[in-house]
């Protein structure tokens, strides 16, 4: 089994990946305020596939030996897969409010989180058999880069600015499903 070295103990590695998810998490807010949701969603999944192979590669080439390049690309990476997700999340977890209509979204919108769930507990199993079947780490993080850039492709055609409804809009989907009884 290859280890790459992140230069520190790896309790310091996590604690130090603990305070790069503050910039996701302040960046966060704002750019879901000031940017269109759709390219926020894109944007994450590009930025973390790119992380993804970063990380993989500098951290290959630092098992290697390859020299301090690989260090910083390992780090680079490594602060992207710990940022980026947090930008992604509020638009991604609106956008799953919103596709399910209104009598629906309580039931829609647990679905779709309880697949977050899943993926959650299955990423440490799919990890393993990775590890196990190509001796490396490595092919885990070009995986989810992999599965990024295709999320973004099937996600392209998608409409997600449903924030822009009308008051009639609203008004429709409010009414009462059975008439009132007299």
């Amino acid at each position: 089994l290859m280890l790459a070295d992140m230069g520190m103990s790896a309790a310091a590695s996590l604690i130090v990946g603990a305070f790069w998810e503050l910039p996701g998490i302040i960046i966060a807010p704002v750019a879901s305020d000031l940017i269109a949701r759709k390219v926020i969603i894109l944007a994450y999944l590009a930025l973390t596939s790119v992380s993804a192979m970063a990380f993989a590669k500098g951290a290959m080439s630092q098992v290697e030996g390859v020299g301090v390049w690989s260090m910083v690309l390992m780090h680079v990476g490594y602060m992207g897969l710990k940022a980026i997700p947090y930008i992604g999340a509020i638009p991604i977890y609106v956008f799953g409010t919103e596709i399910y209509p209104t009598t629906a979204r309580n039931a829609g919108s647990a679905v779709f989180m309880a697949g977050g769930r899943i993926g959650a507990m299955s990423a440490p199993l799919l990890f393993e058999a990775i590890l196990l079947y190509t001796g490396s780490f490595a092919g885990f993080f070009y995986v989810v880069a992999v599965a990024c850039v295709i999320n973004a492709i099937l996600f392209l055609p998608v409409e997600v600015d449903f924030g822009d409804d009308t008051e009639d809009d609203i008004i429709e989907e409010t009414q009462p499903l059975a008439p009132a009884a007299a």
